[in-house]
């Protein structure tokens, strides 16, 4: 299996969550786009017992193929106090935002990655495709444990999981004298060059 990861480039349908490092709303994307994230300085952040949520939009995919297995939002999050905090994260399909469910954590004021997957994309029902995934926003929603304590975002991604199909033309197969398990007859039709060019 492969992954392609997608960042943040574009301000989202929502900007709610209401403290920044950084860009200001709608431009919160760019707080937490990084390949590599920044701790401190540039992140989003609530100060509030309840949730306020952003989305961004995405990058496309670029020449993957194959059938997508997964999509996981990915975010490093933590406590200014280390008191605790709650997030879910959020994809937005077709018109509807979906969140993923509660991700307490208590002790800690160091980032942390959480991550939220879904194995098909909920608006359908049925396996994503890459049009969905080029039209796809994520987001985070955050809260604090008290309304003195800071839950932040500093980073955000999603990572698509897929298979990819072989495309290529066998010259010449040679297997000793035994049925083909289950497991390889479908590496044979997904990727035979893995299966026998080892």
């Amino acid at each position: 299996m492969s992954t392609a990861i997608l960042r943040p480039n574009a301000a989202g349908d929502e900007c709610n969550i209401q403290g920044e490092i950084g860009a200001a709303c709608p431009n919160h994307y760019q707080n937490v786009d990084e390949v590599i994230h920044d701790g401190d300085a540039t992140l989003v952040y609530q100060v509030n017992t309840i949730y306020f949520r952003d989305l961004y939009h995405l990058q496309d995919h670029t020449s993957e193929t194959g059938v997508i297995n997964s999509v996981t939002v990915f975010g490093y999050v933590r406590n200014s106090t280390g008191i605790g905090y709650t997030v879910k994260f959020a994809i937005k399909t077709g018109v509807t935002a979906y969140n993923g469910a509660d991700q307490a954590d208590t002790g800690t004021a160091n980032y942390v990655l959480k991550s939220e997957a879904w194995a098909t994309n909920p608006q359908t029902g049925v396996a994503w495709t890459w049009a969905d995934i080029d039209a796809l926003q994520a987001g985070i929603s955050l809260k604090s444990a008290t309304a003195v304590d800071g839950a932040s975002c500093t980073q955000l991604y999603v990572e698509v999981d897929y298979t990819t199909f072989f495309s290529g033309i066998i010259h010449e197969i040679l297997i000793s004298n035994r049925a083909l398990s289950a497991q390889e007859i479908k590496q044979l039709y997904l990727n035979p060059y893995d299966m026998f060019l080892r």
